[in-house]
């Protein structure tokens, strides 16, 4: 089994529902870990059909992936919403038919017979086809489809990955190259996918009409499915991830790779991220805080391979482990380990047979890092002879290589992110700091994957507020967010078809200069890094038409004096009123009701202008009045 269950089900009880961390939208991933649930953001354990077994994998892991028959065996996840999002949707999956000859479906987000709805993916004949449905329907009108013009092999393994952005608008990705002569079909409305409300289904469709329900035939491994595009770099680079740890909300620590590696918290609790997300990164106290990789080979590969992870130091200590594939126990340098010397970052790679220079190859840069900082650190290693090592995505050019070692071997005991034990017998050595994104890749990135590697994000730290306004007033909503680059921003109105683009909303502040009725309404903010999104909080703008005299009478409802200071008379109304008062801005100050005309105590009121709003039946009046 690729991930421990006791450690998951440990997971679970202290942390709950795990959440995605900040940009990664991520809506499913299933691993094949010797389960199929999905480990994605609704934790949904899956329900087997028929005699689903395990297989070798991709990268030749016994029982890492899902053996279908054809015939019955599929996995479904019930009815959840968590599967039912608007387009973009992008996808990547691992597939091996038995034949190219049947039509074997990979997965549909909506398994429905009713309709073609929300995604569904399958390979035909050998062609593979990625489809969205209108939810309506089953006919050619009721979807839109990519084809490929590749054709697949039997018995090989793929990596398939897709981006579907709307009608006659999508890429398709074949072991990470991108299928440019692939076809349309369908007339599906365009940008429209609706959904039925059925759940998420891997190796099985189900039947259209009077058609029969189809099964996958062959293999089946780790699928991811994202509420956002993925760039061709990214697809590339989640095609030779090995393990990608991420701290999430909580502090806790999931592996977004193909193996859903659990790790055993050591005492690590959550710490501020680079985007300023609270519980985003994980905290390190430099003396016993440590995180506790599987015991396993999964991860303790060869040549050539990509180590990377996000830092920022609390202090300059001489040894600082980032991430190690095996602990250096028995007086021995073992595996591969990310690491800080005096805050210079470093690799060293160990041939587990002694600690002296002869048992090791090292790299460390000449410069250090600094205190407090966020930093993106990546090793890539060719072989013993070949090592570069990166900060924020650039080569770092000086560097100092030492060892003679003549191999690299991992030990047999468990890696660790945040700490090591002293091979040469003196004491453990621990991280003093925050780290957070480790990822390993069975790839030697070059200098410009290296560089868009480098995962970029947004996070919304001020929220927009709900405004009342009267007319010719300006309606202004804001967010604030951090980031580690240039943010991009697009607010959004909502109407009966979903949301809309607001033309000039393209700035972290929206202002309506002069608000009018149509302005009324909800709007939210999607701040955008590379991709990777945040969403804001949704907030309403209300327009409240005043007085056209502008003075105390509104209707019948009398307001004096006004000004006013002290008490507020409300007077010349039959019958019960309620009444509220609100700052020019729309924050509610004050509220009551009454049968009969009264004063109003306005005494804890600051001087001001200020919106008073009568409800008298079905009828409702405001005006404005001045507070001395």
């Amino acid at each position: 089994m690729k991930k421990p269950t006791l450690l998951l089900i440990w997971a679970c009880l202290i942390f709950g529902v795990q959440a995605q961390n900040v940009g990664e939208k991520v809506l499913v991933h299933v691993p094949v870990n010797g389960t199929g649930n999905d480990f994605g953001p609704g934790y949904i354990t899956a329900t087997t059909h028929g005699g689903i077994s395990y297989t070798t994998d991709s990268r030749g892991n016994a029982n890492q992936a899902l053996q279908l028959d054809g015939v019955d065996d599929y996995l479904s996840f019930g009815s959840q919403s968590v599967y039912h999002k608007r387009l973009p949707i992008s996808f990547s999956v691992w597939v091996n038919v038995d034949d190219n000859v049947g039509n074997y479906p990979v997965f549909a987000t909506d398994n429905t017979t009713a309709a073609y709805a929300g995604i569904i993916v399958s390979v035909a004949g050998g062609i593979i086809h990625m489809n969205y449905g209108d939810g309506v329907n089953f006919g050619t009108g009721n979807r839109s489809t990519l084809s490929s013009a590749t054709k697949l092999n039997a018995g090989t393994w793929y990596h398939i990955a897709g981006v579907i952005r709307g009608y006659n608008n999508m890429d398709m990705y074949i072991n990470g190259v991108k299928e440019t002569a692939g076809t349309y079909s369908g007339s599906g409305s365009p940008n429209t996918m609706g959904y039925i409300g059925e759940g998420l289904s891997i190796g099985m469709y189900a039947k259209k009409g009077n058609g029969s329900d189809q099964f996958f035939k062959g293999k089946i491994d780790d699928l991811h499915i994202w509420n956002r595009e993925l760039t061709e770099n990214e697809v590339n680079v989640k095609r030779h991830i090995v393990v990608s740890y991420s701290m999430v909300a909580g502090g806790q620590l999931e592996d977004d790779g193909p193996y859903g590696m659990a790790c055993e918290n050591l005492g690590s609790p959550g710490a501020y991220d680079r985007f300023n997300k609270d519980g985003g990164a994980m905290d390190f106290n430099g003396n016993s805080y440590r995180l506790k990789l599987p015991n396993g080979n999964l991860h303790k590969i060869q040549f050539p391979f990509t180590i990377s992870a996000w830092v920022k130091i609390h202090s300059q200590k001489t040894f600082q482990p980032i991430f190690a594939t095996s602990d250096h126990v028995s007086s021995k340098y073992s595996g591969a380990l990310l690491y800080l010397e005096n805050g210079k970052p470093a690799i060293v790679l160990g041939d587990n047979q002694g600690a002296g220079v002869q048992f090791r190859r090292s790299l460390v840069a000449n410069d250090s890092i600094k205190s407090g900082q966020w930093y993106h650190i990546t090793a890539v290693c060719t072989s013993l002879s070949s090592q570069k090592l990166y900060l924020n995505g650039n080569e770092i050019l000086a560097t100092t290589a030492s060892g003679t070692g003549t191999l690299l071997a991992h030990g047999a005991t468990n890696g660790y992110i945040g700490y090591l034990s002293e091979p040469n017998g003196g004491a453990a050595r621990y991280f003093n700091g925050a780290i957070d994104e480790v990822m390993m890749l069975n790839k030697a990135l070059g200098n410009t994957e290296v560089l868009n590697a480098v995962r970029h994000g947004v996070y919304i730290t001020g929220q927009p507020k709900d405004t009342l306004v009267t007319p010719s007033s300006a309606s202004i909503l804001r967010i604030k967010t951090t980031s580690t680059t240039t943010v991009s921003y697009q607010w959004q109105k909502k109407n009966t078809g979903g949301w809309s683009d607001v033309s000039s909303g393209k700035a972290s502040i929206l202002n309506i200069s002069s608000t009018s009725d149509s302005d009324t309404g909800s709007y939210r903010c999607i701040a955008s890094v590379s991709g990777r999104t945040d969403t804001s909080e949704t907030a309403s703008i209300r327009y409240i038409p005043t007085n056209k005299n502008g003075g105390g009478e509104v209707s019948e409802v009398v307001l004096s004096p006004n000004p006013a200071a002290g008490l507020l008379s409300i007077s010349g109304f039959a019958g019960k009123i309620k009444w509220t008062i609100y700052t020019s801005s729309g924050k509610k100050m004050l509220s009551g009701q009454m049968n009969d005309p009264s004063v109003v105590d306005i005494g804890a009121l600051q001087p001001g202008t200020y919106i008073v709003e009568i409800k008298n039946g079905n009828s409702s009046y405001t005006t404005k009045i001045i507070i001395l």
